[in-house]
Parts: structure tokens; C-alpha cells; sequence
């Protein structure tokens, strides 16, 4: 069993998109994930109020949407689901690209599976580049989509299955014929943060922080960024996580009925 998840939320076209192609590739999916977005959490988790959420049928796949973080959902589906009975955690596709050493502490599709792996669940992260007039279309995913359904039925059928985490993004234009190179995290920052004032005086304000895509320029080192961004390939960034291979029991802190 897989479980799926996300920061753009649970009716986003990504998560859709990949829902599909992995139930397509016969993969047992169940989808827990925010009920709005929430890009940009990074590993946060709530703990100032109680978490709310819903069990639903999402495009016939069994679904639970989280008035909260992608972290929280990670922590509620080991604690909603079995866990000897998850096979990995999946996160994406996220609608941009995830690349870069910086990325992964704020990005919520992105620290979704790192958390997972942290807790001894293999998981994978996808993230496609998208533009602003493509970015809503399911469409846009499904090449990507299907390229990830292979890659984590290749990880289910393997016979030896190494715990950490899986980082992939997809160029714009991928097909099946797109290569797939496994390439470190830039050391370069993909996005510099803008702080707009929507209004400032003396004593109070108010303001929002905008990501801005910068693509660096090519340094002559092969990296995720180069990969995607100048090359037109799939990169693949393995994060392996030392320690434990298996859950640990305290983990699971069920309470209640489970649903």
C-alpha cells in the first residue's frame, strides 16, 4: 500500500494526475493530504489546535483530506492505516520543480517525504515543471505521472528495498523517451524570497513573502537544477537515511475507533 500526499492540496491536479497513474500500474494507493494548500510548510506540524479530516472517495481511490500540514498527514495515515502495511510514502506530483539544497526545508511536498523517511517508511518525491498558463491542467502530469508509477512499482518489485528518501523532477517536455540521470542537489538557490508590504507604519503591518524563480546559470557542475532546467532530463537526488530500516513501534499512537 502506498500513500499519497501533497502541499497543493488534495484536489490539486498533480496528486489527481498521479492517483491515477498509480492505480493504473495496479499500486494500492490511499491519498492523505491537505484539504487546501499549504506550499511553502515545510516539515511543520500543527500543535496549537486540533487537526480536522475527512474520510472521502477522490476519483474512486480511498482518500482522507487534512485541515492541516503535509507533515500532519504523514503523522495521521501511520496512525489511521496499518502501518506494517505501508509500503512508502509518496509526495507530488508537486506543480514546480523541487530542486536545490535549500528547497527541502520549505517545501512541503518535498519534507512530506523526508518525514516519512526520518520514520522508517521509504518515500519518494515528485515535482514537474509547469508554467502559469498549464499548471491547473491535469494533463500536464500524466507523462510524469506515468514515468513515477514505474519508478515506484520498479522500488515495490525490487527484492531489496533500502530505506530514504527519492527525489524526482520532471522537465516541461518529458515523455517516455526523456533520460533520467541521478545527479546531487544544486548548492545554487532556485527561488529568492520577496517580502511585499501590503500596507507598513510605525508600529504595525502587513506583508507577503513571494518566491521568485531565478534559474542559475550553467556552472559546469551536474546537478538537479542543470539537469531539469538546461538539459531537459529527469533528475533523480537520493537522500539515504542511516539508522533503522523499520518502523519504530512508537510510532503508532492510535487512539480511539480506527476508521
Amino acid at each position: 500500500m502506498i500513500v499519497l500526499t501533497n502541499d497543493d492540496g488534495i484536489f490539486s491536479p498533480g496528486i489527481r494526475s498521479l492517483g491515477k497513474c498509480l492505480r493504473s500500474a495496479g499500486i494500492d494507493v490511499v491519498i492523505v493530504a491537505p484539504s487546501q494548500e499549504m506550499s511553502g510548510s515545510g516539515m511543520s506540524i500543527t500543535l496549537s489546535k486540533s487537526i480536522e479530516y475527512v474520510k472521502m472517495d477522490l476519483d474512486g481511490c480511498r482518500a482522507y483530506s487534512v485541515r492541516g500540514t503535509p507533515a500532519d498527514c504523514v503523522l495521521l495515515s501511520m496512525n489511521i492505516l496499518s502501518p506494517g502495511g505501508i509500503d512508502a510514502v509518496v509526495s507530488g506530483t508537486n506543480a514546480g520543480i523541487n530542486a536545490g539544497y535549500g528547497i527541502i526545508f520549505n517545501s512541503g511536498t518535498m519534507s512530506a517525504a523526508l518525514l516519512a523517511s526520518m520514520l522508517g517508511l521509504p518515500s519518494f518525491a515528485f515535482s514537474q515543471f509547469v508554467t502559469a498558463e498549464n499548471r491547473n491542467r491535469l494533463e500536464t502530469y500524466e507523462k510524469g505521472g506515468r514515468i513515477a508509477s514505474r519508478i515506484v512499482s520498479d522500488f515495490l518489485n525490487s527484492s531489496k528495498r533500502v530505506v530514504g528518501m527519492i527525489s524526482v523532477n520532471f522537465p516541461d517536455k518529458v515523455d517516455e523517451n526523456t533520460g533520467i540521470v541521478e545527479v546531487p542537489f544544486s548548492r545554487f538557490p532556485l527561488y529568492r524570497r520577496e517580502i511585499i508590504f501590503n500596507y507598513r507604519t510605525e508600529k504595525m503591518g502587513s506583508f507577503q513573502i513571494v518566491p521568485v524563480q531565478e534559474i542559475p546559470e550553467i556552472s559546469g557542475m551536474v546537478d538537479d537544477i542543470s539537469a531539469v532546467l538546461h538539459s531537459g532530463l529527469i533528475s533523480m537526488t537520493k537522500i539515504p537515511i542511516a539508522g533503522e530500516t523499520a518502523m519504530r513501534p512508537e510510532n503508532k499512537i492510535l487512539t480511539g475507533e480506527e476508521p
